[in-house]
Protein backbone atom coordinates (compact mmCIF):
# COMPACT_ATOMS: atom_id res chain seq x y z
CA UNK A 1 0.00 0.00 0.00
CA UNK A 2 2.91 2.23 1.24
CA UNK A 3 4.53 1.88 -2.45
CA UNK A 4 1.56 2.65 -4.35
CA UNK A 5 0.72 5.83 -2.50
CA UNK A 6 4.37 6.87 -3.50
CA UNK A 7 4.14 5.94 -6.87
CA UNK A 8 1.14 7.64 -7.37
CA UNK A 9 2.97 10.43 -5.55
CA UNK A 10 5.76 10.80 -7.62
CA UNK A 11 3.95 10.54 -10.74
CA UNK A 12 1.67 13.55 -9.26
CA UNK A 13 4.66 15.75 -8.80
CA UNK A 14 6.50 14.83 -12.15
CA UNK A 15 3.23 15.58 -13.99
CA UNK A 16 3.05 18.81 -12.52
CA UNK A 17 6.64 19.46 -13.54
CA UNK A 18 5.99 18.55 -17.19
CA UNK A 19 2.87 20.68 -17.12
CA UNK A 20 4.73 23.62 -15.91
CA UNK A 21 7.53 23.47 -18.13
CA UNK A 22 4.75 23.03 -21.20
CA UNK A 23 3.43 26.22 -19.94
CA UNK A 24 6.37 28.04 -19.74
CA UNK A 25 7.41 27.24 -23.16
CA UNK A 26 3.89 27.87 -24.47
CA UNK A 27 4.21 31.27 -22.81
CA UNK A 28 7.18 31.85 -25.27
CA UNK A 29 4.62 31.61 -28.12
CA UNK A 30 1.36 33.07 -26.54
CA UNK A 31 2.18 36.53 -25.89
CA UNK A 32 4.59 38.19 -27.80
CA UNK A 33 3.03 41.83 -27.96
CA UNK A 34 4.91 41.86 -24.28
CA UNK A 35 8.28 41.02 -25.80
CA UNK A 36 7.59 43.44 -28.91
CA UNK A 37 9.85 47.04 -28.66
CA UNK A 38 8.80 50.22 -29.60
CA UNK A 39 11.09 51.38 -32.83
CA UNK A 40 10.22 54.83 -34.62
CA UNK A 41 7.85 55.58 -36.61
CA UNK A 42 7.33 55.40 -40.27
CA UNK A 43 4.60 57.82 -41.74
CA UNK A 44 3.01 58.90 -38.60
CA UNK A 45 2.49 54.89 -36.74
CA UNK A 46 4.22 53.42 -34.45
CA UNK A 47 6.67 50.89 -35.28
CA UNK A 48 7.58 47.61 -33.28
CA UNK A 49 10.24 44.83 -33.64
CA UNK A 50 9.26 41.14 -32.89
CA UNK A 51 12.00 39.26 -30.94
CA UNK A 52 12.17 37.82 -34.82
CA UNK A 53 13.64 41.16 -35.96
CA UNK A 54 10.63 41.82 -38.15
CA UNK A 55 9.28 44.94 -38.00
CA UNK A 56 5.47 46.13 -38.17
CA UNK A 57 3.04 48.94 -37.33
CA UNK A 58 -0.50 48.34 -36.98
CA UNK A 59 -3.45 49.33 -39.24
CA UNK A 60 -6.76 51.33 -38.75
CA UNK A 61 -8.17 47.66 -37.62
CA UNK A 62 -5.29 46.44 -35.55
CA UNK A 63 -3.64 44.18 -38.22
CA UNK A 64 0.13 44.47 -38.51
CA UNK A 65 2.23 45.92 -41.62
CA UNK A 66 5.05 44.51 -42.35
CA UNK A 67 7.79 47.20 -43.52
CA UNK A 68 11.21 46.74 -44.02
CA UNK A 69 13.83 45.82 -40.86
CA UNK A 70 15.56 49.02 -41.58
CA UNK A 71 13.22 51.25 -40.71
CA UNK A 72 12.67 49.97 -37.15
CA UNK A 73 15.54 52.02 -35.30
CA UNK A 74 16.29 49.83 -31.92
Amino acid sequence: MQNNYLYFRILAQKTLLILAVTMLMAGARCCPAEREIPCGFYNGQQLFQEPSLDCYYLDANGDKVYVDDALCDC
